[in-house]
Parts: C-alpha cells; structure tokens; sequence
C-alpha cells in the first residue's frame, strides 16, 4: 500500500510537469491529450513485493491509458473546474474500459459503462474520515493512500486556520509590527481550531496514524499559545523587514523567518523540551525543493523529510530530464527513499504543444527501473471551458462515501449487470497471475469481507 503511495503521488507530479506556467488567469481553458502505456520490471522491486507485483506486472504491461483532460484555470488550484474523459486499452483491445471524472476538487462525479445509470459522487470533503473509518470498522487501510490522491484533502485540513492567520499576520504589506498579543492570541485560535475542526484531526489521523506521532502533534498544539509567549519579545513582538523582493521576521534575537524572492526559511525556536523544527522551501526556474526538519536538539530523529524536484521545463529548452527525489527518515513517518526521473521533448503541432514523455520509477538501492510510463501528452486549448460547481455534482451521483449497509447494498445491486457486462472483456485480458494478486490484495485488505457484506 506505501508503494501506490509513491506511484500515485509521483505519478500527479509528472503527469502535469509539462503543464508548469499554464495558468494565467481564473478563467483560462486548458486542455491535455494523454496516450500512456507501461513497463513494470516486478523482479525490480523489494523483496518484500515479490508475491504482488508479478500479476500485477503483468496486468500493467497490457495496459493502455487515454484520457482528454480539460480544465480552467491552475488545475492543482482548488478553485478550478475539469473533465476528463478517459479509457483503457488492454492488449488487443481497444478501449475496453471507459469512464469520466468532472466537477470540482471538493467534489468529483465519476460515470461509467460499469456503472449503468448509476453515477457516484466523491464527496471529498469527507474522504479523509472515511478512509480512517474504513480502517477501524472494515481494516481497510485506505488512510495510507488518502493525503496522496486529492490536493483538496490536504489544503481542506487548513482552511479553518487561515482566517486567524490572515488577519494576524498578513493584515498588511511591507515593513510591520506584529504584536506579542496578537501573536499569543492567534495561538489560541490555532491551538482551538486543531482541537476542534474535524477536517484537521483526519488528516492528521491518515498521515501519523501508522506512528502514533499524531498524539504528540496534538499535545504541543495544545500548548502552542505557552510556547509562542515564551519567546515573542513582550515589548517589540514581532518585527517583519520588507524591502528589495526581500523579508525578515524577528523577535528578540530570534530569526523565525527570511524570504528572498520565492525562496524562504522558516526556523522555530526550541520548545521547553528542546525540539526544533525547520521548514525551507527553494526554488529557481528549473527546480523546486522542500525540506521539513524536527528532532531534539538540531538532530532530525522525528522527522527529516526532502521533495526535490529538478530539470523542469524552461521557456527556451525543447528538451532536457526532470527528476523527482523524495527522501523520508525519523520515527513520524518512517523510512523512505524515492526517484524518479523523467526523459522529456516537446514540439509545435498544428492542435498543440505535443511532449514526449519517458518518466521511469528507480530503486534506489540498485539502480534498476521498476516502473516506466511512457508516452504523448498534447497540450491545447479547448473550445468548451468546464464551468461546474460543488453545487451541480454534489446531488448527481450516489455519495459513495456516506453509504450504509442498506444502500450499499442497494448500490450494488443495481450496477451489478452493467459491471458484469463491461468487465467480461478486461477480465478476459487478464492472465491467472493477475488474478493471484488481485485475491492476495482484496484478502489483505478486507475487500472481500466488504463485498460479501453488500450481497
């Protein structure tokens, strides 16, 4: 499950390397053409995927994705709208399975000859909590991949801070005084906010759970406003120095932050316990990358956490390699090392920018591909801009993620002809080893307990 973890959060970020710098304005349109196929070398991975990752392997490697994706304005905005319309090949057959995803990040209605009449809609505001749930009631482990396949799970879990935030520390431009008050009370608000706001505590919930570290998080939240009095100057607060692209933030002695250009650092200072904790995030035209610390006394034993990202298309360059590193010590989220490295060209067409993509999943220990998506992503712009709101998904669909056993299985049974009817041809695609792993994974994790449930 840490593995699709990895695939599906790498996965996002190279798919829209081509599309960096498309997002103009709100209302712009936006649209991707995507022809994919895939290489999986199951010998290539740990030992500890072995029995999986053959029929899995073997699956993914009949494997076609087209998918026509259009959208307005900055796609990983969660003001944007989409529609994607997309369908797999399986090795002579084309097409073989189809479906389409439109609406908003805080709400997705998902359509498919699987699913007959029946649409569902993803309420996302809820994805989070169901994951979690899904796990202490079914043992389905869903929290491990659900911060990783929708930004709106992730920046929904702050928007109740940022009201307080806004109005304390960004009331106005430039060169500023932030007072020790202010400060202490804007503690208060977060340390209040953490405690009660359910969209924080699961998503808190699906990243720490697996460390019990979310306990801890709790506790010094808990204790913030005791923390932020101890080393905000009384008198002078907290002084920001704004000028030439350039800002500094400091009380007393302390330098909590420094921002050049797009690059800052923030550093805070230690608690009473003696933990720090450091957050830089640096960027230049062909490279971003961000670092989280935290660890007792400079070390980094609770978490030391590096995404970088390099080899980034620049305005001039028709070709080059971006390469996504992510690398994860310490005892909050475990151990783990990724990279992958994505070969890429670009060309004029006559309906749009075409990239050719080669973007390969590299163990780090040998060296060796495990993982490569290849193909054509053609950029254009489309006649028709999706406009959806939350307001015209949210009662299209059955919400898949407020069922309960009597419309589960109401559910099921009335898409059960149509996804009979549709999978017959993909599952005559597969070979026995696929069907080995499919079993192995649905045991795992419980899923036939809650198909059995639903019947």
């Amino acid at each position: 499950m840490k593995r699709m973890q990895r695939i599906l959060s790498a996965l996002l970020v190279i798919l829209l390397l081509p599309l960096t710098g498309m997002a103009e304005t709100a209302e712009q349109g936006h649209g991707l053409r995507m022809d994919l196929s895939f290489q999986m070398n199951a010998d290539a991975y740990p030992d500890d995927m072995q029995e999986l990752m053959p029929g899995i392997a073997d699956a993914l490697n009949k494997t076609r994705l087209h998918s026509n994706l259009t959208w307005r304005g900055d796609l990983l905005s969660q003001d944007t709208s989409f529609d994607a319309q997309n369908s797999l090949s399986m090795g002579e057959r084309e097409d073989v399975l189809s479906f389409r995803l439109l609406g908003v990040p805080s709400h997705i209605l998902v359509s498919s000859p699987l699913l007959g009449d029946q649409q569902v809609m993803l309420n996302m505001l809820g994805w989070l909590e169901f994951s979690i749930k899904a796990n202490f009631q079914m043992g389905i482990p869903l929290y491990q991949i659900a911060p990783f396949i929708s930004t709106y799970a992730n920046t929904s879990a702050f928007e109740a801070f940022l009201p307080a935030w806004q109005e304390t520390m960004c009331a106005e431009a430039g060169s500023r005084t932030i007072s020790a008050e202010d400060a202490i009370a804007l503690a208060e608000s977060i340390a209040e906010t953490a405690e009660n706001d359910r969209s924080f505590s699961y998503w808190l919930q699906a990243l720490l759970l697996d460390s019990g570290c979310d306990e801890m998080v709790m506790e010094y939240l808990s204790i913030l406003p005791d923390w932020v009095a101890s080393f905000v100057d009384e008198e002078e607060g907290i002084q920001v120095t704004a000028a030439d692209g350039k800002e500094i933030w400091t009380t007393g002695e302390e330098t909590l932050f420094t921002r050049n250009g797009e690059s800052w650092e923030l550093t805070l200072p230690a608690t009473e316990d003696g933990y720090t904790a450091a957050l830089r995030w640096i960027t230049d035209e062909e490279s971003r990358s961000l670092q989280l610390c935290f660890g007792l006394e400079d070390e980094t034993d609770i978490l030391d956490f590096t995404i970088a990202l390099s080899g980034l298309p620049t305005e001039d360059a028709d070709a080059g390699q971006a390469v996504l590193t992510i690398d994860r010590t310490g005892e909050m989220l475990g151990e783990t090392h990724m990279r992958w490295q994505a070969d890429w060209s670009r060309e004029e067409a006559a309906e749009g920018t075409r990239w050719q993509v080669r973007a390969a999943e590299i163990n780090t220990e040998t060296n060796a591909e495990m993982l490569v998506i290849s193909g054509t992503l053609t950029a254009y712009t489309p006649d028709t801009i999706p406009a959806w709101t939350a307001w015209d998904v949210i009662d299209q669909g059955v919400n898949i993620f407020s069922v309960y056993e009597d419309t589960l299985t109401e559910f099921v049974h009335n898409i059960a002809k149509p996804f009979v009817q549709q999978i017959l041809p993909v599952l005559a695609e597969l070979p026995y080893s696929t069907y080995q792993s499919l079993f192995a994974l649905m045991e795992q994790f419980h899923v036939l307990d809650l198909l059995s449930m639903s019947l």
